[in-house]
């Protein structure tokens, strides 16, 4: 009896799958529901780790794609690969591994951190959301792939919704050309400074203007421990074909608390003459000059132990 309790609980456990899963949408209208209370970091059929599959309405359409985090105290990092196929007896992008299913670009609205790499913040405060505008696509199906997303604990859910339209619904959200990407990171005396994070906008994103004409930067810092602590952010351009780089912004040194600043930065030809800084701009100024093909980020501490949380989002065109 015990042995044949024993081979009915391995068959169980043999027959649950932990890979990705296709979640077919049963939506037939330009609004839908992808999925709601989605469990970050996971592959199961309530998990955001899948390929959420979308017949569409007709060809030629674009569509927007809305992630909204549920999780209050974390934001997530996750990647998004979008996918069409004409073939009509390919259901699944999983399922259908066979079948041919065609990339679609992905048009620049969204948290960047990489190619398909994207970060959704928290909900503090009704900010968890990160928008997507996919270019139109021509197959019968659109198959929205999420992979790479971690739990990070308490109420860790999301919501997916998508909208289409042509040529695509949420387009004018960001303007031609414009980039957005965000760095998001805890800070302590164990990781030590953290220089030159770089913005790239050639590697980053292909076709992409090679120098940046204005960028708005938005940061939050938060101290979370130390004696004394404090913590100076600056941004820099970086030339790759002179190998240059130079100061652009200095914000607010940030010692205990919170804060959330705000600056814009513009493309300047022709500027005074200046001594090359790296790190060095005094807190809360700007350096006029190029905003070249390579933004860079750097974080320093001082005080004893520090600590902090940071987000730095970026808007550049």
């Amino acid at each position: 009896m015990k042995r044949t309790l024993f081979l009915a609980l391995a068959l169980l456990l043999a027959s649950v799958s932990f890979a990705q899963h296709d979640i077919p949408s049963p939506w037939k209208g330009p609004y839908a529901d992808l999925g709601r209370n989605l469990v970050w970091g996971s592959s199961a059929q309530n998990g955001i780790n899948n390929a959420f599959v979308i017949n569409l309405l007709g060809p030629q359409l674009g569509a927007c794609l809305f992630v909204q985090n549920l999780n209050t105290t974390a934001g997530h990092s996750f990647t998004l690969n979008v996918y069409t196929n004409a073939d009509q007896q390919a259901a699944g992008y999983y399922t259908n591994a066979g079948a041919v299913w065609t990339p679609i670009n992905i048009v620049g609205t969204g948290w960047t951190q990489g190619v398909n790499s994207y970060y959704v913040p928290s909900n503090a405060g009704g900010a968890g959301l990160a928008v997507f505008s996919v270019s139109p696509a021509s197959g019968g199906r659109v198959a929205f792939v999420i992979s790479g997303s971690t739990p990070a604990g308490g109420t860790d859910t999301a919501n997916l919704f998508y909208t289409f339209g042509s040529p695509s619904p949420c387009s004018a959200l960001v303007p031609a050309g414009s980039q957005i990407f965000v760095d998001a990171r805890s800070i302590t005396s164990t990781t030590g400074n953290i220089n030159w994070v770089g913005f790239a906008s050639g590697a980053l994103f292909p076709g992409a203007p090679q120098a940046w004409r204005t960028c708005g930067f938005y940061l939050s810092a938060t101290n979370t421990g130390g004696t004394t602590p404090t913590l100076n952010t600056y941004l820099a351009s970086w030339d790759s074909f002179e190998q240059l780089q130079d100061d652009r912004v200095s914000f607010l040194q940030v010692t205990t608390g919170s804060s959330k600043q705000a600056t814009q930065a513009y493309f300047e030809c022709a500027t005074n003459p200046h001594v090359v800084s790296v790190g060095a701009l005094a807190p809360g100024t700007l350096q006029s000059g190029l905003l070249s093909d390579t933004l860079r980020l750097s974080y320093v501490l001082g005080g004893t132990s520090p600590a902090y949380t940071v987000n730095l989002l970026g808007i550049c065109h």
